[in-house]
């Protein structure tokens, strides 16, 4: 029943409740790419281990491996996690920024929003 129930909103709530979610997710998106800027810089200074002796020295027949390269697993998935977020924030960013765009150039008017709308936009 829940799911049937629409809401009225005006498109100036609306716009506001926009603009609050470009707001957030613009400062989530400094904050992560903050983050993955730190992680990169701390991965480049003590992330990376070489193990093994180069390759340009071992023959075939040697007994020496490849060189191997290990990167320690919880900078890995900092800098993963990072990423992501980036992105996360990034495309939802851009989303919201379009519905700023559509909206206004839109007259006042009432808008019917279903729960997931009201849930969507923050309202």
């Amino acid at each position: 029943m829940r799911k049937e129930w629409v809401f009225y909103y005006d498109l100036a709530d609306l716009s506001v409740a926009i603009v609050d979610k470009i707001n957030f997710h613009t400062a989530r998106l400094f904050y992560w790419e903050d983050e993955y800027g730190k992680a990169e810089s701390e991965f480049k200074a003590s992330g990376i281990n070489l193990s093994g002796e180069p390759t340009a020295y071992t023959h075939s027949n040697s007994g020496y491996g490849a060189m191997q390269v290990t990167i320690d697993p919880k900078m890995q998935k900092r800098v993963l996690d990072a990423e992501s977020k980036v992105k996360e924030h990034r495309d939802k960013l851009a989303e919201f920024e379009t519905w700023k765009r559509s909206l206004d150039h839109t007259d006042d008017l009432e808008l019917e929003l279903t729960i997931e709308d009201v849930n969507y936009f923050g309202l």
